[in-house]
C-alpha cells in the first residue's frame, strides 16, 4: 500500500519571519567572517611589505659591502705592485757594483791606492785619546758632546791624527 504524504499548510507570514531571522543570522556570520578575512589580508599585506623593505635594505647593504671589498682589493693589488717595484729597486741599489758606481760618480770618491793606506796602531789610538783628554773645549761653544760619547771621541782623535798627517805631510 502506498501512502501519500500529508499536505501541510504553510503559514507564509511565519515562514517569512523565520526566513528573515535565518538570513539575518547568516548575514551576521558572513559579516563577522568577512571582517576577520579583511583583517587577516591587511595584516598579511603589511607583513609582506615590511619583509620586502627588509630584503631590499639587506640587498643594498650587501651591495655596498661588495663595492667596499672591491675597492680594498684594488688598493691591495696596487700596494703589492708598489711593494714589488720597491723591492726590485732596493735590490738594485744594494748591489755592490751599484754602490761602488754611485760612490765614484755621484759622491766623487776614489778607489783607495795601497800607497795611500796607513795602518793605525793601538798605541797611536791611546796617544790620541790622551791628547783628547788634555784638550778641554771652551765653555761658550758647548762642545761637550765628544766628552760624553767614547765613540765620538775616538773618531775625533782619529780625525786629529789624520789631520796632523795632512798638515805635516808624514805618512
Amino acid at each position: 500500500m502506498l501512502v501519500a504524504p500529508k499536505l501541510r499548510e504553510y503559514n507564509t507570514v511565519e515562514n517569512l519571519k523565520i526566513n528573515r531571522a535565518n538570513s539575518e543570522h547568516k548575514k551576521n556570520k558572513i559579516i563577522k567572517s568577512s571582517t576577520k578575512v579583511k583583517l587577516f589580508m591587511c595584516s598579511l599585506t603589511l607583513i609582506s611589505f615590511i619583509m620586502g623593505l627588509a630584503l631590499t635594505s639587506l640587498a643594498a647593504h650587501v651591495s655596498a659591502k661588495g663595492q667596499e671589498l672591491n675597492s680594498i682589493k684594488r688598493e691591495l693589488n696596487s700596494l703589492q705592485i708598489n711593494n714589488e717595484r720597491l723591492q726590485l729597486e732596493k735590490t738594485r741599489l744594494l748591489a755592490l757594483e751599484n754602490i761602488e758606481a754611485i760612490a765614484i760618480t755621484e759622491l766623487g770618491m776614489e778607489k783607495p791606492q795601497f800607497e795611500n793606506l796607513k795602518m793605525v796602531t793601538v798605541e797611536e789610538i791611546s796617544t790620541a785619546d790622551a791628547l783628547l783628554a788634555l784638550h778641554k773645549p771652551s765653555e761658550d761653544k758647548e762642545l761637550n758632546i765628544a766628552d760624553n760619547n767614547f765613540s765620538v771621541s775616538l773618531m775625533t782623535a782619529i780625525a786629529n791624527v789624520f789631520s796632523g798627517w795632512a798638515i805635516t805631510g808624514k805618512h
